[in-house]
């Protein structure tokens, strides 16, 4: 299913995998993926078919939003890149980006030294 650039940051994919888990009587498709079954039912033409990747038994019960699946699926946390307005190292979890294990990058200091770059 295509992920709108609202939704997604430049950094993550233009799709999200997932598996039909139900079908209703409209033809309405109700989707799924690691990160929770999507609220919304899409018809047959917005899915786009692919070979079994991920089986229905991986999918997570808990009904979200799609920005919350998108989110829980993408690689940086959402739409919005992590960064950091240290002074210091970066040594502590009062770091935003070393609290969601993330390394600092260009966007949080860049002629500070810092213990959390790569």
């Amino acid at each position: 299913m295509k992920i709108s650039s609202v939704d997604r940051s430049r950094v993550d994919p233009l799709t999200i995998l997932g598996v039909v888990v139900n079908v209703d009587h409209n033809g309405l498709h109700t989707t799924g993926c690691r990160g929770g079954t999507i609220n919304t039912k899409y018809n047959r033409k917005d899915l786009e078919h692919c070979e079994t990747i991920l089986k229905p038994t991986a999918v997570d019960s808990t009904s979200l939003p799609r920005h919350s699946i998108v989110a829980n699926e993408s690689l940086v946390g959402g739409q919005g890149l992590f960064h950091c307005d240290c002074r210091r190292g970066c040594e502590t979890n009062r770091c935003k980006c070393k609290k969601n294990s993330v390394s600092c990058n260009s966007r949080c200091h860049s002629s500070m030294p810092c213990k959390n770059k790569t």
